[in-house]
């Protein structure tokens, strides 16, 4: 069987071609990762990376950064439209599905090994019990799995556009400084990679902390900060106390939405943090992530022995894409 899988975010479209091979996982073929601010769509993009490949097509299944309903999403994070069905003409297949881009990390996920995640938390996992799934990558993905007697259960969520909640005077000031640039602050807002950049101008702004010449530099020429910032907040030869503090508090907001994902969850079958950012602070999360993930009052006990896990694997949505697409050749 081959299938074609597709990872589509605000930043990266990524689009696979995958067979079965017999493996337990799927097995990458060949890929092409794509500038998505510079697609016209992602149809072109399909037809570009098919083009003179002389595989033939059994399922397709393509995992989105929107809510999809009924077949069809815009990206929150990029105007773009995408269509099961137009993406059904052009393929010329009837097995093809568009889903959330969480419902594909949900699939790898499922089928995860030892190699593929980190743990922040060893504690017992329930292989019954619910999941949960937080990603920051360019917005703020959530999502959870529930087994269903046979098999584990994907659900979407549009959970990272919910409320930010400040819960200390800094974020107090966070949000203030938020709400005189947006009508409305989500938890994305400020936990993501747009949320990076915003709590870099934050902590610059209001913060006090020292932007130097070659760090201002680097970041106004940037198209994505994250990477810059990161890289200096871990930088030994020429740290920056301005991204350290950045780094720090992004991870600081991420334990916290984690922490409120998992009281609402209940995740015994394990926490698992995703997304393009989790991977880069790793180090970061080993040591800052616990202490604001369990800060829930009466509930810290409980969220201390929530198994907690960093997916590690460098293309986890495409693999879920592509194994849900042989899942459907094969009927279900």
């Amino acid at each position: 069987m081959i299938v074609l899988a597709g990872d589509i975010g605000g930043t990266r479209t990524r689009l696979g071609v995958f067979s079965s091979g017999g493996r337990t996982r799927p097995n990458l073929e060949f890929s092409r990762e794509y500038n998505s601010e510079a697609l016209d769509s992602l149809e072109s993009a399909v037809r570009d990376f098919l083009s003179n490949r002389p595989e033939k097509i059994d399922a397709a299944v393509f995992a989105a950064a929107g809510p999809v309903i009924d077949g069809k999403t815009t990206l929150t994070n990029l105007a773009w439209g995408i269509s099961a069905t137009s993406l059904m003409q052009v393929l010329g297949l009837k097995s093809v599905e568009l889903v959330n881009d969480q419902v594909g990390l949900a699939c790898f996920i499922a089928g995860s090994e030892a190699g593929d995640h980190f743990a922040l938390n060893e504690k017992p996992v329930n292989p019954r019990g619910p999941v949960a799934i937080l990603a920051p990558g360019t917005g703020l993905g959530e999502g959870y799995m529930t087994w269903n007697g046979d098999y584990y259960q994907p659900f979407p969520s549009e959970g990272g556009h919910a409320d930010f909640a400040p819960v200390t005077s800094q974020q107090q000031r966070l949000l203030e400084y938020m709400l005189a640039r947006y009508d409305r602050v989500s938890i994305e807002r400020v936990c993501s990679g747009m949320g990076m950049a915003n709590l870099y101008s934050f902590l610059r702004d209001v913060g006090g902390l020292e932007e130097p010449d070659w760090l201002r530099e680097q970041i106004s020429n940037a198209d994505d900060p994250t990477p810059i910032v990161v890289a200096a907040a871990q930088s030994d030869s020429r740290p920056s106390d301005l991204c350290w503090a950045t780094v720090a508090l992004f991870i600081e907001l991420l334990a916290q939405e984690a922490g409120n994902l998992a009281l609402k969850i209940l995740p015994t079958g394990g926490l698992y943090l995703g997304g393009g950012i989790s991977p880069r602070v790793l180090g970061e999360l080993t040591t800052g992530f616990m202490k604001p993930f369990v800060a829930k009052g009466r509930m810290g006990d409980l969220l201390g022995n929530i198994p907690v896990f960093v997916v590690t694997h460098p293309q986890p949505t495409l693999f879920g894409a592509a194994q849900r697409a042989l899942q459907l050749v094969a009927g279900f």
